[in-house]
């Protein structure tokens, strides 16, 4: 049994390392894998109806629209998710009507940011993916890959790490929050049961079949999932391009000797990488400000305060994403900064 758990653990690992070390276009750079594993990832958990694919005549990857079977199931997921976030936003309205103090303003704001820019992330990947393409073409197109010093394993490992780790916050919100016990399929199915009630605002009185609790757990899920998508996976890996391609491109400029007048214009082709990032990534870095600012300003000691392991570290997650994040714009400007001077 041992042997045979072995062996599918050096297969996996070795699978998992050919991955990681293999680009089937190294003229397009490494910079896209941030985005293109981070889609193949949200597209097969029908998070998102599209996904990265190579573009023989364009000759860089680009948005394709998953299997209409996928993308069917994708906005039957997202409908059902809308009663988890209504539901969130109604029971906080209840608590602030009911105690009206400073925490539970924050938190109504929090659940309505949180919740209603849930949207915004449904009505881009359905009807706006030019922003995405353009970004896209920007990272890959660009006369800055000349300075590619950036390990192809790093572009493709990051986001798979991110989204490990999202799974880990989206189980530890599932059993903490929602109650919904993994243990036994007993409490499995009696915490689906709670959930549906809630979630379709049903009284105490009314039955809850097989479909409606799997619904109820389904819908929990889901608006878990896309929320922490949003701000622990789209927000940090739509900045990485553009913070690694500052990066090769000052510590490129200052390893060669090269004209000013061609320094000047590489730097314009890079504010061009940065505006389309920004057509593509600004409502989701504002939705993450938001949430921040509304839950940290009551929340920030949590991580110290509660004795629940799971969500204690759950919020040790949360503080480093948010230094993560933080710390990338941070760095791109002063990159830019040190850019600037140097020409």
């Amino acid at each position: 049994m041992l042997v045979l758990i072995a062996t599918h653990a050096k297969r996996i690992l070795t699978s998992t390392k050919a991955y990681v070390l293999k680009n089937n276009h190294p003229e397009l750079g490494p910079y896209v894998q941030f985005l293109k594993v981070s889609y193949d990832i949200s597209s097969l958990a029908c998070n998102t109806p599209v996904y990265l694919s190579y573009d023989k005549e364009k000759r860089f990857y680009g948005v394709r629209k998953c299997h209409i079977s996928q993308r069917i199931t994708c906005l039957i997921i997202q409908f059902i998710s809308i009663f988890s976030a209504l539901t969130r936003i109604k029971l906080a309205g209840e608590a602030l009507i009911k105690k009206r103090n400073v925490i539970m303003y924050f938190d109504f704001a929090n659940e309505t940011v949180l919740n209603v820019f849930i949207f915004w992330h449904f009505y881009l990947h359905w009807f706006e993916t030019w922003r995405l393409e353009e970004y896209l073409e920007s990272i890959q197109t660009t006369s800055l890959l000349r300075f590619n010093a950036t390990p192809i394993w790093k572009a493709k490992t990051f986001p798979l790490m991110k989204w490990l780790v999202l799974l880990l916050n989206v189980k530890i919100w599932l059993r903490v929050v929602y109650k919904i016990e993994l243990g036994t399929w007993e409490s499995f199915i009696a915490s689906g049961v709670s959930n549906a009630r809630e979630i379709f605002w049903l009284p105490d009185t009314y039955p809850i079949g097989y479909f409606l609790s799997r619904t109820g757990i389904l819908s929990r899920f889901e608006n878990v999932f896309v929320q922490h998508s949003m701000l622990n996976a789209i927000v940090p890996l739509s900045a990485m391009p553009v913070y690694y391609i500052g990066k090769d491109f000052y510590t490129g400029i200052l390893k060669r000797r090269m004209d000013p007048g061609v320094v000047l214009q590489l730097y314009e082709e890079y504010k061009g990488i940065i505006h389309a990032a920004n057509k593509y990534a600004s409502t989701y870095v504002l939705y993450y400000t938001f949430m921040v600012v509304t839950f940290f300003s009551v929340h920030l000691f949590d991580t110290l305060n509660t004795t629940d392991f799971w969500w204690q570290l759950n919020m040790y997650i949360y503080d480093v994403d948010m230094w993560v994040i933080l710390y990338l714009p941070t760095r791109t400007l002063i990159n830019v900064s040190l850019l600037v001077e140097s020409i």
